[in-house]
């Protein structure tokens, strides 16, 4: 078989060039965002005084509040300014098999919550299993860059973090004093719902992204850090000794999200072709260099 030429090589590599839109940015494998919290429980019951107590967010297994980003980023630039229109689709990769439905989901957590009341400081744990799947999220907004082209930076805070989609599972068990086997623990049920900012933006605050490299192969590095608050009150009649007793329960959480989106632009038309003559004219130049060796 004869061999190719760098001419021919050329041709085959601009002719196969995929044509994209110039503000689409592929996610980087690099991506990556971390999971935290804290969650305080309290359970009111009318007339006989208040349960309560706080645990940290703990992951169920290695690697489990931590997970990579993939999918695309939708920005472009006019003048000093970067501007991100919507439309992107950010997706947050399984990071293993986790509790309750035991499926891929980005994020899998335990949180233990040890409960006490003012005269005892031991009547109970409250575990709470839970996984975060299928989120995906969008970033709109504007920022002003700093520096020349080619190595700029730029300050997120006011760009809006949308969470387009996802599910959080969570299971609650009561276990007595003394007891961490969940089996024989009290199973409190499993539920299922949206995450609470879903479709509602969350702003971003102030750090440090950056914009580097030629128009052709432009890097975009946008930080993310964001903490946000949930409560949620119900209230149950339970029964105690045979008789019923108002419960109000009261769950106050704090969860936060850092990380980084990293993503690279995909070549506009113009980009390639100009790619693609330097190319041709670097086959052409060692070609006429080969000829004057013979």
């Amino acid at each position: 078989m004869k061999a190719m030429t760098p001419a021919f090589v050329a041709v085959i590599l601009c002719a196969s060039s995929p044509v994209a839109l110039a503000n689409t940015f592929t996610v980087e494998p690099a991506s990556a965002v971390d999971f935290s919290g804290n969650l305080s429980a309290s359970f009111a019951f009318a007339g006989l005084g208040t349960v309560s107590g706080s645990g940290p967010v703990a992951q169920q297994g290695s690697g489990s509040l931590h997970t990579t980003l993939a999918g695309f980023l939708n920005a472009d630039t006019t003048g000093n300014i970067l501007s991100f229109p919507g439309g992107s689709n950010i997706v947050a990769q399984p990071s293993g098999n986790w509790n309750p439905q035991k499926v891929p989901a980005a994020f899998g957590f335990d949180i233990t919550v040890p409960l006490s009341t003012a005269a005892s400081v031991n009547v109970g744990t409250l575990r709470l299993i839970g996984d975060a799947r299928n989120l995906s999220f969008d970033v709109t907004g504007s920022v002003l860059l700093i520096g020349s082209a080619g190595n700029q930076t730029f300050d997120p805070a006011g760009l809006a973090l949308t969470t387009k989609t996802g599910t959080l599972d969570m299971q609650g068990f009561f276990c007595s004093p003394g007891v961490s086997d969940l089996t024989q623990c009290t199973d409190l049920g499993t539920s299922s719902s949206t995450p609470d900012d879903i479709s509602t933006p969350d702003i971003l605050p102030h750090g440090t992204g950056s914009l580097t490299g030629p128009s052709f192969a432009r890097l975009l590095s946008l930080p993310i850090s964001l903490s946000t608050s949930d409560s949620q009150t119900d209230t149950r009649t339970v029964d105690i000794g045979g008789n019923p007793v108002n419960v109000t329960v009261t769950l106050d959480g704090t969860f936060n999200l850092a990380g980084n989106f990293i993503a690279a632009s995909i070549p506009e038309p113009s980009d390639w072709s100009a790619l693609c003559i330097g190319l041709a004219g670097l086959a052409v130049a060692l070609r006429r260099t080969r000829h004057r060796r013979t």
